[in-house]
């Protein structure tokens, strides 16, 4: 075991997170204490890790102050990530931005969003104020949006949702007052349950 390359010097953690394998490279989320928290691209070597691109510049970066970070989804050559309220789909080869869509919130709990579900050609995602959007995954524009739990009540949404035959599986968190959470089943096509 040896360490391929220190992308934080000194004491900090680059916290590397959603490793994902693709045509034998690895891609990955990480801190590199300058640009905030980005996607990586390594090839084994020391020369051959680097960032793919500095998405949001700046120190906070593409994932700043949320602690459960997307998983990196590949589908087709494109990665697609999330942060909450937001999705990137990135070319896998060249870290070009092929498109970025932004929810408007209307509150929640920002803690984090751990990643999206394709299915043929939409992408399904969570958003902090309990609703699923689902996107066309060519230009990122919605399809529509489905709220599936109640921020009133203390409800939020942030799993990245599962596919299931025909069927993509949502689930949304309780709360600190005992409220449970919970799974739904919903129709890829219109959102319903």
């Amino acid at each position: 075991t040896f360490i391929v390359k220190d992308i934080n010097p000194g004491t900090g953690s680059s916290n590397p997170t959603g490793l994902t394998v693709i045509n034998g490279k690895l891609y990955f989320i990480a801190n590199d204490g300058t640009h905030g928290a980005e996607l990586w691209i390594s090839d084994g070597s020391e020369f051959g890790t680097m960032l793919v691109k500095d998405i949001i510049p700046g120190a906070p970066g593409s994932s700043p102050q949320y602690p459960y970070s997307s998983s990196l989804t590949h589908v087709n050559g494109v990665l697609y990530f999330t942060i909450p309220d937001h999705v990137w789909a990135v070319d896998a080869r060249t870290g070009r931005q092929l498109w970025h869509y932004q929810w408007q919130t209307t509150g929640g709990n920002h803690l984090g969003n751990r990643g999206v579900a394709i299915y043929e050609d939409w992408l399904y995602f969570e958003t902090p104020d309990c609703f699923l959007i689902s996107l066309n995954v060519k230009d990122g524009s919605e399809r529509w949006r489905k709220q599936i739990c109640d921020i009133d009540r203390f409800y939020y949404a942030s799993a990245a949702p599962t596919v299931v035959k025909d069927h993509i599986i949502v689930g949304v968190s309780g709360d600190d007052f005992d409220i449970p959470g919970y799974i739904q089943a919903v129709h890829p096509e219109s959102g319903e349950m």
